[in-house]
């Protein structure tokens, strides 16, 4: 009769074999990106997926790889659920709030570009800052005519090294 201990050790092995099989799946992913095969990619963090989907990072990746087949509400399903399992990830609000762009959901692509800006944000995130400003600054040109929210965007992106925002200024923002 097995012990609590034989019991442990059994689960233990089985949920660390899942997890390093993911990470194999991960990682044959990651290389099928780099050649540029998205569709294989695609198939392989499902896979990764099905061994482990509690892990963000598996579904930010695969949403990535469906907005190079041009599926965008497969990514947006995918970001969603990447931010429901760690909400803190900067880059993943970054690149919902471009998807939502993508499919004219507009208000709530100014929110998580809000969201990007006012995060507090790790040295490797803070770039985003200025293009989350582009952004939301053209989507406030293009979306909802505010023209003085767009100027101050549009400026605090060009202060944070986006020098591109200068081609978006209107005329009253100059």
């Amino acid at each position: 009769m097995p012990t609590i201990a034989m019991l442990i050790i059994a689960l233990f092995t089985t949920c660390y074999t899942y997890a390093q099989d993911s990470q194999e799946f991960a990682g044959k992913a990651h290389n099928e990106v780099e050649r540029g095969d998205f569709t294989k990619a695609i198939e392989l963090y499902t896979r990764a997926i099905e061994l482990e989907n509690d892990f963000y990072l598996f579904y930010f990746n695969r949403a990535s790889c469906y907005l190079k087949v041009n599926e965008p509400l497969l990514a947006l399903a995918d970001l969603n659920t990447s931010i429901a399992l760690d909400s803190n990830r900067i880059p993943t609000r970054f690149q919902r709030g471009i998807v939502l762009a993508q499919l004219k959901n507009y208000e709530a692509a100014i929110a998580d570009m809000s969201v990007v800006i006012t995060s507090d944000s790790t040295n490797s995130e803070a770039l985003l800052v200025g293009k989350a400003y582009l952004v939301r600054g053209r989507l406030h040109l293009d979306f909802d005519s505010n023209t003085s929210a767009a100027c101050a965007d549009l400026h605090q992106a060009f202060d944070a090294g986006e020098k591109s925002a200068s081609q978006y200024f209107p005329e009253e923002c100059k």
